[in-house]
């Protein structure tokens, strides 16, 4: 694991020579992946260069807030890592009521969304996760991080917690047998007293060494603006709205062209039988009339 570890620095320097930001950036991430690989398969704890406690934050605008938090925490659960916080929100900037007609009014609000993500990874993938969440910001507003060693905090609570259980099993092995009912009280009480202390500990140390193991990454972005217009009907308006008196003549008028309109094609369409018609009295007429005399 170390030699790996001691490979990859070697390709980090050699990379940074000549290759461009976006082979450096897969670089990284090759690195990154094999080193995650391995760990995998080994105990990170035994191999971390120092208990540090790692947090970084970054905050900054995204053109698709959406996106980058499915993808930040996609990646997070492919790594082995996990969310431990992750809200996203709509902040309103402006709403204005507008009235389109009598009866309708409408609601513009300009409004961007924000979210905020809060993500555990391996501590040796933490880089590679600030590179992949850079990819989705369009403007950086601050970044930056925390590193606290905790091995002195680490190993003094080992060295308490070894003690505590060494209490206990001195109590154990010391119960008192032929004395009084206060001492026997007494001595169960501090079994008691130890042995939560060293569980408290114990628990104390686990936190420790899963804060070292799993660096904190904080996203903190804010989406471009957006618009959302609503519709709605006054059902007040609805009932007593009536148009007046000029808009009652013009549509009178409208309705009495449309009327002239309708009768004149009507005519038009009789065109046919009237004809049909006149031919037939004209033949009816000339057939009765009576034929001149043959001398």
């Amino acid at each position: 694991m170390k030699n790996l570890i001691l490979w990859g620095s070697i390709t980090s320097l050699l990379a940074a020579c000549g290759p461009s930001a976006e082979e450096k950036s897969k670089a990284m991430q090759l690195q990154a992946d094999a080193r995650f690989e391995a760990a995998m398969s080994d105990s990170v704890m035994l191999d971390a260069p120092a208990y540090f406690i790692s947090e970084h934050h970054i905050r900054g605008k995204t053109k698709d807030v959406k996106l980058l938090v499915q993808e930040m925490e996609a990646y997070t659960r492919s790594k082995m890592g996990y969310v431990e916080q992750s809200d996203v929100n709509s902040e309103v900037l402006e709403t204005k009521d507008l009235r389109l007609s009598k009866d309708t009014m409408s609601t513009l609000t300009r409004f961007r969304k924000v979210a905020e993500l809060k993500l555990r990874v391996p501590y040796f993938l933490l880089d590679s996760a600030k590179l992949k969440t850079l990819n989705y910001i369009s403007f950086i507003e601050n970044s930056g991080c925390s590193n606290i060693n905790a091995e002195v905090d680490m190993i003094a609570g080992n060295a308490q917690q070894g003690m505590y259980e060494q209490e206990v099993i001195k109590a154990e092995k010391t119960q008192p047998s032929n004395k009084p009912a206060a001492v026997t009280l007494q001595h169960m009480a501090n079994e008691k007293e130890y042995r939560e202390n060293a569980q408290q500990l114990k628990r104390n140390n686990l936190q420790l060494q899963e804060a070292v193991m799993y660096a904190t990454l904080n996203i903190s972005v804010i989406g471009e603006e957006e618009t959302y217009l609503e519709k709605q009907l006054i059902l007040a308006e609805l009932q007593p709205y009536e148009p007046g008196f000029f808009e009652k003549m013009f549509h009178q008028f409208l309705a009495g062209f449309e009327g002239l309109k309708s009768f004149l094609l009507w005519l038009v369409g009789l065109w046919v039988p009237l004809v049909g018609i006149a031919l037939g009295v004209w033949q009816w007429k000339k057939w009765k009339r009576p034929f001149a005399p043959v001398l």
